[in-house]
């Protein structure tokens, strides 16, 4: 059976159905990466086998049920000439060596996708030896992107106001939800015209890069994911260490222009080494290395995403136990955009070269950038009612300790400039927190305003033009059969 919403996709399918009859075996899966993707046993033990610590990665789970997994390990010298697609996510300080294997895969024909970030949440969570989380948290394979064409810095992070998360911002109690512009879910970025991920609706990343093809470059870059037009590059050090969500937020300034954050990337590559690079001394070279090839033999297929956070359980599962098992919900289309891009380089060109005839979908996104445009104002506002609320209050103590006598307590007799002072700040600080009380009261006018006209409209205007048009269709039957009687009279 085709599903009839996949219309436009259907050479694709078709495709994959001969393709995967055509293979007695299932493709065979390198990983590389420098994250617990298949859980980690430190974390389990300290958890005492409870909760999800440790546990699997929901995307790896998901990988193994329609791949052969193979591990690679960040050290290798060669790739095995058996492993059709290689997973690399998180590549961090790889040697040379390790370098040239995945220059030489990919020069030999071997499919790549390669996932690196800036600033790695899964990373910074996990505690390590010493209880504390790692502090370097980015990853890059400059060597190659610089070679084979591709702009990635690993020192920004895109932000976006449309489908930016709601956090909780600040450790006390006074801490409130606001926007985190780092983390945000994409629909309208995905690119609706590749068949392997054009079905999706929904991707979430989170303190992601972003992508671009270098000047003069000889390639086809093609964007696959990307952010909206609400977007701006962010420090990646305002968001590694302790981010505060709603100073970001306030300092945030999109510029009209969408960022790449997952491209695919085909077309003659040049190697990156001009042979095998000299072992570290005590290192010995790993037998059967292939020879070196300066260019593919053929255009490349690779796809490079600039986020690994992709994968991690948080941003697109929620997890439960369920009598003894562990049960993953998913919110996001994560796993399977990782898993069909996956499948799609493991069919070769034949697949790859497969586009799509069109989008289908047209999302409704005007309340979305509403909400976001007045988060956006409202922290602005706030940050600097607060401010001023402070330097007040500030005022009022000092004013106070002014009036006071040696041992603290008040003086037999306050001046009138310094009751007036008092009275005047006290009366500033009513009616600064007024102002925060308005406008907390006016953040979400507009968005209710359009609430109530779209209701009003789905209560009572639509019933209305039904009942309105069933009554005129009554109507026009009515005068028909008149008429028909007569004419058989």
């Amino acid at each position: 059976f085709l599903d009839p919403a996949r219309a436009r996709f259907l050479e694709y399918d078709l495709t994959k159905l001969v393709w995967n009859l055509s293979q007695p075996h299932r493709a065979v899966l390198g990983v590389m990466s420098s994250l617990p993707l298949d859980g980690n046993p430190r974390l389990m033990m300290m958890a005492h086998g409870e909760g999800d610590a440790g546990q699997p990665w929901a995307s790896m789970l998901q990988l193994r049920s329609t791949f052969d997994i193979r591990s690679v390990k960040t050290d290798a010298q060669v790739i095995d000439p058996a492993i059709q697609v290689l997973l690399v996510v998180q590549p961090q300080h790889l040697s040379a060596a390790t370098l040239y294997a995945i220059d030489q895969f990919v020069m030999r024909g071997g499919h790549l996708l390669a996932m690196v970030d800036p600033a790695s949440e899964a990373q910074a969570a996990i505690p390590g030896p010493d209880g504390q989380p790692a502090a370097d948290t980015s990853s890059d394979l400059a060597p190659l992107f610089k070679a084979w064409g591709i702009d990635y810095d690993p020192n920004s992070v895109v932000g976006d106001l449309s489908g930016d998360w709601r956090v909780r911002a600040g450790n006390d109690e006074a801490a409130r939800p606001t926007n985190y512009v780092a983390w945000f879910n994409i629909s309208s970025g995905i690119d609706k015209n590749d068949p392997a991920i054009g079905g999706l609706h929904r991707v979430t990343v989170a303190s992601a890069g972003a992508l671009a093809p270098a000047k003069g470059a000889k390639i086809t870059f093609t964007p696959i994911l990307s952010s909206s037009k609400q977007s701006e590059m962010v420090s990646a050090a305002e968001v590694r260490n302790n981010p505060d969500p709603a100073k970001i937020l306030a300092s945030f300034e999109p510029d009209g222009k969408p960022r790449v954050i997952a491209a695919r990337i085909t077309g003659m590559l040049h190697s990156a080494f001009t042979g095998p690079p000299a072992l570290p001394k005590g290192v010995k070279r790993a037998p059967g290395l292939p020879p070196y090839l300066a260019t593919t033999k053929r255009p490349a297929n690779l796809v490079v995403v600039a986020d690994t956070d992709i994968l991690a359980d948080r941003f697109w599962v929620q997890t439960e136990n369920f009598f003894g098992q562990r049960q993953a919900t998913p919110f996001s289309d994560n796993g399977p955009f990782v898993a069909d891009l996956v499948g799609q380089l493991a069919g070769g060109d034949a697949l790859i070269g497969l586009r799509g005839r069109g989008p289908s979908d047209r999302p409704f996104t005007r309340i979305d950038r509403m909400q976001a445009a007045a988060e956006a104002q409202f922290e602005a506002t706030a940050n600097a009612l607060e401010s001023h609320l402070t330097a007040v209050q500030a005022k009022l103590t000092s004013l106070r300790t002014d009036a006071s006598g040696a041992h603290g307590t008040m003086a037999a007799v306050i001046t009138p400039a310094q009751r007036s002072a008092i009275a005047a700040a006290r009366a500033d600080i009513v009616r600064t927190r007024d102002h925060l009380r308005l406008v907390q009261r006016d953040l979400r006018r507009n968005i209710a305003s359009l609430e109530s006209v779209v209701k009003v409209l789905d209560i009572a205007a639509v019933p209305l033009l039904l009942a309105a048009g069933a009554i005129v269709l009554a109507l026009v039957r009515r005068r028909r059969r008149a008429t028909a009687r007569r004419v058989h009279a």
